[in-house]
């Protein structure tokens, strides 16, 4: 049987776009199996997840709940975490990060309460990075009968994203101090290169053409106007660099992971276009590229949650996963969770 590995990029508010993406997928699965509770975590043997994506996956890994509803508390929660006073978000950021740790400690608490890693259903890979230590850090289920953590502190600590949250102190169950972490997407807004190195840790017997990691980006902008950020950026001094740079940062190493991963199962010879019949696929990957001509006024800032660009976000990602193309690719994976389900 092949092992299934779920990624799932980082990306503020538009972890909207991944969880809508993911709902499609679960209907698929529901009408396969003919079993209306079905959850598409099921078949993954790894769910790995950076920032707005390790929420999602402790949220798959940890609740019993279908993904319309994780998707509806998603989206209640990010507007209530990204709120800050007027003077914090425009004066106060050359002080303090532009959110205050607050409203994501509450929403936090709100969505995992005392759940432990150990609680999770799923074995998951959170990424984040150890200020004091200089070191990436990975929450991972398999190692939590040696450290154990709470997930309402492992979600802050692989989501605070320099300039937008302060970073969060991570303690073991036990109440030692383990870590000072920053968001994990300052090295791997897409994770999915850690996440099969993890796999091929937990299944050393298997090869890689057993495993097929499923990939979901956050979207991009299709109109982007080089020759006029470069004007702007050739005249930026540091301060105007700050929250780009970040931007710009989690993009290309997300950017990198998906070559790199393309790469690794090309070179042994492996299928990594859905759209490829002739041979099994192993690696799908998902990023809509928004038009950004019939989607003009839509933001795709990490920490927009006006409710007019939240609902523009799903309607572009509405009409992403009604391409033709993505349909083929969705139908095509459910069909291939389906067939390697040994619970039929």
């Amino acid at each position: 049987m092949k092992k299934f590995i779920l990624t799932l990029d980082g990306g503020g508010v538009r972890g909207i776009v991944s969880a809508r993406i993911l709902h499609s997928l679960e209907v698929k699965l529901q009408k396969l199996f003919n079993d209306p509770t079905y959850r598409v975590r099921n078949h993954f043997s790894l769910i790995s997840g950076t920032s707005t994506g390790g929420i999602l996956s402790l949220l798959m890994s940890s609740l019993d709940f279908n993904m319309q509803r994780i998707l509806q508390i998603y989206m209640e929660e990010c507007s209530k975490i990204f709120q800050s006073s007027f003077i914090r978000r425009n004066i106060g950021i050359l002080f303090h990060a532009k959110y205050c740790s607050k409203n994501f400690e509450h929403a936090a608490i709100r969505l995992f309460g005392n759940k432990k890693l150990s609680d999770c259903y799923n074995n998951c890979l959170i990424p984040s990075y150890d200020i004091h230590s200089c070191n990436p850090i990975f929450f991972t289920r398999d190692n939590a009968h040696k450290y154990d953590y709470y997930l309402k502190d492992i979600a802050i600590a692989t989501s605070s994203a320099p300039t937008y949250f302060p970073p969060k102190k991570v303690y073991e169950c036990n109440g030692a101090i383990a870590y000072e972490c920053i968001d994990g997407g300052i090295f791997a807004n897409n994770p999915s290169l850690c996440a099969l190195i993890e796999a091929s840790k937990m299944f050393p017997t298997c090869s890689l053409k057993d495993y097929v990691v499923v990939s979901l980006g956050t979207g991009m902008n299709d109109k982007v106007d080089m020759s006029s950020k470069f004007e702007k950026a050739s005249k930026w001094g540091s301060i105007s660099w700050i929250l780009p740079l970040i931007d710009t940062m989690l993009n290309s190493n997300a950017d990198l992971s998906h070559y790199q991963v393309q790469k690794i199962f090309e070179s042994h010879h492996l299928n990594i276009n859905p759209l490829n019949l002739s041979m099994d696929c192993n690696y799908y990957r998902f990023q809509p590229i928004f038009n950004m001509l019939k989607y003009s006024n839509l933001d795709l800032s990490l920490d927009n949650i006006d409710p007019f660009n939240m609902q523009q976000l799903l309607e572009a990602t509405e009409d992403y996963i009604g391409e033709k193309g993505i349909q083929k690719a969705l139908n095509r994976l459910a069909e291939d969770i389906f067939t390697n389900d040994s619970r039929k």
